[in-house]
């Protein structure tokens, strides 16, 4: 299915109806970047399995998970090992907005015999040497450990979110049932490197409640949950509540649920964006505001 980059999609017509968190030029943070981000974690979660991307178009799509090490229960995604390639791959349509290049790889790591999901174990997703760039240069670089991404050096303080709480690991599958998941994030990372060599936002994102869902043959509900985006630049935080949002296998959009967001820091009001879906494809109301969403392509 591809609805994590219709996702993303959506989250680019709220960047329109945000104001910038920033006015220092320091940063290139807006409160819509935070939802993004939030909206991207949670999007992991949208086909039932920490393993999907949402790499759907042209090179990354055609990169799959490698065979199961048995002495590790590890399967790894290189997204920089395509027919020999070493440059990357291509995220999106290419010169689109969503466009950018993928290096790294995201490794998924089995507790059960073997790498398979059956109910009752988990799979992690964890990332490394992980960053996509931009034409322009810019580089988000995202990582869930200490270690190195694009050549910089990541330790224990960039794990550190603003109020001190060292967040690691990437995100945990816990396979419920025949048909339920249940998704918890204890620490993603994403972190921007401007073309010109300095540091943009920084944002944390975990889990204060994970993210439960039900898969079934058309449709995928991610019933509760709440994801958490702390800014720790300007020390803001996004907590994005979900209930009831609901994916059909005819639309790239949610038919139905409420994904609500709300931006609160110590020295400003809160901002809080409220999106409910209508079960016509791509019409939804964002904050009473009736919107129609561009249409479904491939």
């Amino acid at each position: 299915m591809k609805h994590c980059k219709y996702f993303l999609a959506l989250l680019l017509l709220l960047v329109t109806r945000c104001s910038r968190l920033d006015t220092t030029g320091a940063d290139d943070a807006t409160d819509a970047d935070l939802i993004v981000s939030s909206t991207i974690a949670a999007g992991q979660a949208l086909n039932a399995n920490p393993a999907r991307e949402g790499l759907r178009t042209t090179a990354c799509s055609s990169i799959s998970f490698g065979a199961c090490d048995a002495g590790t229960l590890t399967r790894t995604r290189f997204f920089s090992a395509l027919a020999g390639n070493t440059d990357g791959c291509l995220r999106g349509t290419a010169g689109s907005l969503l466009s950018r290049t993928v290096f790294g790889a995201a490794v998924l790591t089995y507790d059960g015999i073997g790498c398979v999901t059956t109910t009752g174990h988990t799979v992690t997703r964890t990332l490394t040497d992980y960053y996509s760039q931009q034409t322009s240069g810019r580089k988000i670089l995202e990582y869930t450990s200490t270690g190195t991404v694009d050549s910089v050096a990541i330790g224990i303080a960039d794990l550190t979110d603003y109020e001190g709480m060292v967040r690691s690991g990437g995100s945990v599958l816990t396979i419920t049932g025949a048909a339920s998941r249940s998704l918890s994030i204890s620490g993603v990372h994403r972190r921007v490197v401007q073309a010109a060599g300095t540091f943009g936002f920084w944002h944390t994102i975990y889990t204060s409640s994970p993210v439960l869902m039900t898969v079934n043959a058309g449709t995928s509900t991610l019933a509760s949950g709440t994801v958490v985006v702390q800014h720790n630049r300007v020390e803001k935080t996004a907590t994005t509540d979900l209930s009831g949002v609901t994916f059909s296998s005819t639309c790239c959009y949610p038919t139905q649920g409420t994904v609500t967001t709300t931006v609160t820091s110590a020295d400003a009001s809160p901002v809080t964006l409220t999106s409910v879906f209508s079960p016509v494809c791509g019409a939804m109301t964002l904050n009473g505001i009736t919107t129609t969403l561009p249409t479904c392509g491939d």
